[in-house]
């Protein structure tokens, strides 16, 4: 009882670890709530010295309230000694009640590569440390200051990057001299900065504080896109000896080209080939097709990132000599070739992977070049990473979104081919014969895929072995049991590329019986298995990003003596996010299934949540109703 009321007394007393800043009691009771970890406090300092140097600072506090939010007491920090120093990492452990268990030493961080896998050469290295504490609730403090060698980058101010943490108070400060500008744009309620100047310097600050965790929601936006962020950019920059302008796409454009300059001759032999392979060919779309080819079957890609080799590609003489070169690199000889066979062609900076992109805010926002052939109807873009596309298209990994062209007059945004629910076709006839004495189903399977339905398979039959691809189809077709008899592919190259494949299935126990009465699916193998989370405070909008067409026509053979005694209704479904249709027909020992979903990409209004969550259910119900057959008496 004693030990009770003394540490009650700790808890009251001033100077007691109630009045200690990382105290959990301390902690704004609303920020609780979803919150895995509270980010405590935050104090980001982003110091421009001058064109060719800047100097970054973060202090940081992290309370971990449960083993979920682990993740934030892991501190790691990227540099490679040529564009950023070595960084000075401090870090201190403190418990709930805000009393230091510990401080970290300078032997107690990590230094490794951060070279990935498929990456020849690069500078980048990691600095990390973890107290790999587990009593929770527990506090962790770091602080990280790293000079920039270059100014090409400045830091991006997003004080809740992740869904389930809440912020109790972060500040971002830029200070640069008072001749300076640089340009930012605030978004999500981030606000504009407070601005001060003081000694030849002026100081932009934003600041927020109890901001609450947020929840993920099932096909959310990316979380930049609703979260307050302030995205900061240099108007003039330095980069390894280079000196270049972001203020508008033109400028930026001028800076890339000047990376490039002088990198686009071609040895005399590789030039003769080019013209042997091109000379005689009808139009611009055949010699394009034929160098691409030639580009694709003669290189491979390897990653170089040294220093400003992250941003400047090799000459086209290395890649042609090497035979290898980054996305960069390949582009840039991709480009060569064709300028050899007299076709214009840009070389075009975009972002992979995710669409998240701000075209009114020119900046650094990318990470991967293609190149883009203008033609007088549709322009052509290539890949020149892939070993295996096809001229012309581009697939998820770059499709529908913005990227900068660049040629002598600058930079010039465009936006790539987008293939939506017309493009992106599954098409499958079934002819299946059902057994239910042997209780099989002997299934013929006609499919064409095309677009980015065929995307997965594509990159399985290049880069898998006959057997593996068998493994594959034992194991994703969605029946009970089922036995591979026989498969064939054809792929159909092109803009729109195609693979055409042929299966023969043998299912058993497909059948449910009860006595005289037989239950089967209808719709054999594509079923939605999409069905969204109940979420009766859905806060923003749902995303779709893949658009498709299926269509499937089912044909099975039932035995004689068979009649049909329940048969599910058929659907049309059509709202403006898909349409889905459903339809059985019943003919002399023949049952003809035909299902027709198409799924449209697009953002829409969160108030329109219940209503998709009824849609999606309702074809996923569909798809596994069931026809129940009677067998007849005499």
């Amino acid at each position: 009882m004693r030990f009770i009321i003394l540490l009650s007394l700790l808890w009251c007393f001033p100077g007691s670890a109630a009045d200690l800043p990382y105290a959990v009691s301390a902690i704004p009771a609303g920020l609780f709530r979803h919150a895995n970890a509270v980010k405590r406090f935050e104090d980001v300092r982003f110091e421009v010295k001058s064109i060719r140097q800047a100097r970054f600072y973060r202090k940081v506090a992290y309370t971990i309230l449960n083993e979920k939010g682990d993740d934030w007491a892991d501190m790691s920090e990227t540099y490679d000694r040529v564009l950023w120093g070595e960084p000075a990492l401090e870090g201190t452990l403190y418990d709930a009640r805000g009393q230091k268990i510990k401080s970290t030493k300078k032997t107690d961080f990590r230094d490794f590569s951060n070279v990935s896998e498929g990456t020849l050469a690069a500078n980048d290295r990691v600095r990390s440390h973890n107290f790999y504490h587990k009593v929770y609730p527990y506090t962790i403090e770091y602080t990280i200051e790293q000079d920039y060698y270059a100014t090409m980058f400045y830091p991006a101010w997003i004080p809740c990057p992740r869904t389930l943490l809440a912020v109790e108070q972060s500040r971002m400060t830029v200070i640069l001299p008072e001749k300076e500008t640089f340009r930012f744009k605030a978004i999500n309620g981030a606000g504009g900065p407070v601005i001060t100047t003081e000694s030849g310097k002026s100081k932009y600050t934003w600041e927020i504080s109890n901001f609450p965790a947020l929840q993920g929601e099932y096909a959310a936006p990316f979380l930049t896109d609703i979260v307050p962020l302030v995205m900061m950019a240099p108007s003039r920059f330095y980069i390894q000896g280079y000196e270049g302008d972001m203020q508008n796409w033109k400028e930026y454009g001028l800076f890339v080209q000047s990376l490039k300059q002088d990198k686009v001759s071609l040895p005399p032999a590789m030039q003769q080939q080019v013209h042997k392979l091109v000379d005689g060919l009808p139009d611009v779309p055949a010699k394009v097709d034929a160098l691409y080819r030639f580009m694709q079957e003669n290189t491979r890609y390897i990653s170089i990132q040294l220093g400003i080799g992250g941003w400047q590609p090799f000459p086209a003489a290395f890649v042609a000599e090497k035979r290898y070169g980054d996305c960069k690199a390949l582009t840039n000889y991709m480009q060569a070739l064709l300028k050899e066979a007299g076709i214009p062609s840009g070389y075009t900076v975009i972002k992979s992977k995710n669409k998240s992109f701000h075209p009114d805010f020119p900046s650094s926002q990318f990470d991967h070049v293609i190149l883009c052939v203008p033609q007088p109807a549709d322009s052509i873009w290539l890949e020149c990473t892939s070993q295996t596309l096809p001229a012309g298209y581009l697939g998820n990994f770059t499709h529908d979104r913005f990227g900068v062209y660049v040629d002598e007059t600058g930079g010039h945004l465009v936006r790539t081919p987008s293939y939506g629910h017309i493009e992106n076709l599954q098409l499958r006839r079934i002819q299946a014969i059902a057994d239910p004495e042997a209780d099989e189903l002997n299934i013929r399977v006609q499919t064409r895929y095309r677009a980015m339905q065929q995307d997965d398979l594509h990159a399985l039959l290049r880069g898998q072995t006959k057997e593996q691809v068998e493994k594959y189809l034992r194991e994703e077709i969605q029946l009970p049991q089922y036995d591979v008899v026989s498969f064939e592919y054809k792929e159909y190259p092109g803009r729109l590329p195609e693979i055409q494949e042929e299966l023969q299935l043998k299912a058993a126990n497909y059948f449910q019986v009860s006595g005289k009465r037989l239950f089967l699916q209808p719709n054999l193998l594509t079923r939605s298995a999409r069905k969204f989370p109940q979420d009766t405070a859905r806060r923003f909008p749902v995303v779709l990003d893949f658009a498709f067409t299926d269509i499937d026509s089912v044909e099975i053979i039932i035995p004689e003596g068979y009649v049909a005694e329940a048969v599910p209704k058929n659907q049309l479904l059509q709202t403006p996010y898909g349409t889905y249709q459903s339809s059985i027909e019943l003919q002399p020992r023949k049952i003809l299934y035909y299902r027709r979903q198409e799924q449209y990409a697009g953002r829409f209004d969160p108030a329109l949540y219940p209503e998709m969550t009824a849609y999606f259910d309702k074809i996923f119900n569909a798809d596994r109703a069931r026809i129940v057959l009677v067998k007849k008496t005499d």
